[in-house]
């Protein structure tokens, strides 16, 4: 809950728009989570076993 209040709070510091703000941060969680499973994805493929 904090995260998203964080990411509420800078999106409307930087827009100064309130509907903005809570639009960025309903949706960086969710785009968070995706681009978190991509990287996971990627490390595991690409790593080197010693």
């Amino acid at each position: 809950m904090l995260h998203v209040i964080v990411a509420m709070l800078v999106a409307f510091a930087l827009t100064g728009n309130i509907k903005i703000a809570i639009g960025f941060g309903l949706i960086e969680p969710v785009i968070q989570m995706i681009v978190f499973s991509i990287h996971e994805y990627v490390w595991e493929k690409n790593k080197i076993y010693i």
